[in-house]
């Protein structure tokens, strides 16, 4: 597997924040100039490297790529019409993107040409890409990169404070798996978690990495050899140069087995190492390190502070190997403490709890933790900090999220007066806080009251954002939603076909965001008693949201399952207007669970639909026995008339 990597200088740092980026083999040639004229110019104040396949061969190995993937805090994916014909022809995007959705990587699209959109996001889903003529391209990068990676001063700051001792691991490139198990075992041992690892998977044929990896096995406090059947071969770079400088540095080897090795061989190879150590064996390894680390395992706590950084650095692979769980546990630690950290705790496992961005949602955590970091801004920062106002914010976004609308309500209220005294009347996150009110509104049900504070927002983002934007396009989309439902049907009309102009022109007809739209539009029919046009809209939502999604079972195909039920009952057609909402219920269930409202709400649809059928079948039923009875009675007088 050759993997390209370059940097800002002439040197790759091991410690340096990592890129991978994702192109189709007949767009290697673009690779340098977007690494040199986009990934790389005047990053402000963080240190990178980006790498990349030079060419996919055909015996790619499938378990180093998914290790490199692991490795990388951000994908940047070149959609091109090249890489668009392959993902139509194979039917699947290429490994090192799937692994990096698999792993949670945050993924940035960069499109080659803005007239790549629709077809990219109706075969991607909800992703959306920064278009590379945008002239804006660069803060919009730079913005999104900044939420995923650290400045060099953090990641110091991370370094210095999580960790209490670092040691130098020494392997063949070929057995990068038995180095991260490696480094799991030994974190696994009680106090040992604090313990940097550097270990150096970047080498790559004609790129000099001594002076790099000489200077830190100067500054670690162990040298560490991993031993394999591929160290003990003479000749390996590990034999030549790192083994014989850290002797010469006066370190102390410490070679541990992780896979059978001919000890003999290795021992003729390594004269001056220490007994060999089983992998598995913890009590020695962990005598062995405190021996030659000075190391002292205190049987006091680990503090708050250290927890939050130590959480970080697994979260992000800053100096240790990257592990989710691990850092979650760490963050969690940190999180009960009543500082800045714990503040700061929250937020990572707040998202990651609320999104289930690494498949571990769970509301009551995320709650759990979206009070505790409102808790801590109030008493930190103030009830009028800007930070308070977005983590009231949050709060109320997660309770109507997870369908508890009251409590949405009263948090959605203290966030309007927050913003309105943090950012001032005029500012996008002033609109948000009216959006969301009146969004919250609507799944109340007040829809009178909502349609102030969308019109609110939507001033606001008119005023800031320009006509065309996502968020006023939103506006309108909320409006129209209100309008319908109070029942002003040439209001809603307008407000959603505004919206799905832009959203068109924005992301595609093939865009989740644009098929709800759709869905709206349909609705509105319906309530018109245009059923064929609402038929229409609706199936074309649902068409738009299967391209967006690669299947119907999203939480908004349920929505639109939803609304045709309504609609094929309306028309009569009874068994499709069951199938529908039983298909609605069905993903409601799997994604929602049986007691969010939604789902509630489905089931209670179906109970009406079902009671509505009956009524009908009974009055049918009823019809038919009552013409039978004048029939009856009309044979039996003509009969009798005739008799007498």
């Amino acid at each position: 597997m050759n993997v390209i990597r370059k940097a800002k200088g002439d040197r790759l740092r091991r410690q340096s924040q990592r890129i991978f980026l994702c192109l189709d083999e007949r767009n290697i040639s673009d690779a340098d100039s977007l690494i040199a004229d986009r990934l790389l110019p005047n990053v402000p104040s963080a240190d990178y490297i980006v790498s990349y396949l030079e060419a996919p061969a055909a015996d790619l190995d499938m378990d180093l790529l998914r290790e490199e993937i692991k490795d990388t805090s951000v994908m940047v994916l070149w959609v091109t019409e090249e890489l668009l014909a392959s993902r139509k022809a194979a039917g699947k995007w290429p490994s090192e993107y799937q692994f990096a959705r698999e792993m949670s990587v945050h993924i940035i699209p960069f499109v080659k040409d803005v007239a790549l959109f629709p077809e990219f996001t109706r075969l991607s889903g909800a992703i959306h890409g920064i278009g590379q003529a945008d002239e804006d391209f660069l803060i919009k990068y730079y913005s999104q990169l900044s939420s995923y990676q650290y400045t060099e001063d953090t990641v110091k700051t991370i370094r210095d404070k999580a960790f209490t001792a670092e040691i130098f691991l020494s392997y063949r490139k070929k057995n990068i798996r038995e180095a991260r198990e490696f480094m799991r075992k030994l974190h696994d041992i009680e106090g040992f978690e604090t313990i940097s690892i550097w270990y150096d998977n970047f080498l790559t044929a004609g790129r000099n990495f001594d002076d790099e990896i000489k200077e830190s096995i100067r500054k670690s406090d162990a040298f560490v050899l991993l031993v394999t059947p591929d160290l003990a071969t003479e000749g390996n770079y590990v034999q030549t140069t790192e083994y014989p400088f850290a002797l010469e540095n006066g370190k102390t080897i410490i070679p541990v087995e992780a896979a059978s090795t001919d000890l003999a061989r290795f021992e003729s190879l390594y004269p001056d190492a220490q007994r060999v150590l089983p992998v598995d064996e913890k009590a020695a390894l962990r005598d062995a390190f405190i021996k030659n680390l000075k190391f002292v395992v205190s049987g006091e706590p680990m503090g708050y502070e250290r927890a939050y950084f130590l959480g970080l650095s697994y979260l992000n692979g800053f100096g240790v190997e990257r592990d989710i769980g691990r850092a979650f546990r760490l963050l969690e630690t940190a999180a009960e403490g009543d500082d800045a950290a714990a503040l700061h705790a929250c937020f990572p496992l707040c998202f990651h709890y609320g999104n289930g961005s690494t498949g571990c949602a769970d509301y009551k955590k995320a709650l759990y933790y979206r009070k505790r970091s409102v808790d801590l801004s109030e008493r930190l920062l103030g009830a009028e900090h800007r930070d308070t106002a977005v983590a009231y914010y949050d709060m109320a976004n997660l309770c109507a999220g997870a369908g508890d609308y009251e409590q949405a309500a009263l948090w959605s209220a203290k966030v309007t007066s927050a913003c309105e005294k943090a950012f001032g009347l005029e500012h996008e996150y002033t609109a948000a806080a009216y959006a969301l009110a009146g969004r919250v509104a609507i799944d109340k049900g007040d829809y009178a009251k909502s349609v102030v504070p969308l019109e609110k927002a939507l001033a606001i983002n008119e005023k800031v954002l320009g006509d065309n934007h996502q968020q006023v396009a939103a506006a309108y989309g909320n409006l129209g939603t209100a309008y319908m439902y109070i029942g002003d049907l040439a209001k809603a009309m307008e407000y959603s076909c505004k919206t799905m102009a832009i959203y068109e022109d924005l992301y595609g007809k093939g865009d989740s965001r644009t098929a709800m739209i759709y869905q709206n539009i349909g609705g509105i029919y319906n309530e018109l008693g245009d059923y064929s046009a609402a038929m229409e809209w609706l199936n074309k939502a649902l068409t738009s949201q299967q391209k967006a999604f690669m299947s119907d079972e999203h939480r908004d195909c349920a929505v639109t399952y939803n609304t045709l039920a309504v609609v094929y009952a309306n028309m009569n057609q009874d068994k499709k207007a069951i199938e529908a909402v039983k298909k609605a219920l069905s993903i409601n269930v799997r994604t929602l669970g049986m007691s969010h409202p939604d789902t509630i709400g489905t089931q209670q649809s179906m109970l009406n639909l079902n009671a509505a059928i009956g009524i009908k079948r009974n009055q049918k039923i009823a019809g038919w026995a009552l013409l039978a009875f004048i029939v009856l009675f009309g044979i039996a007088a003509y009969v009798l008339s005739k008799v007498l």
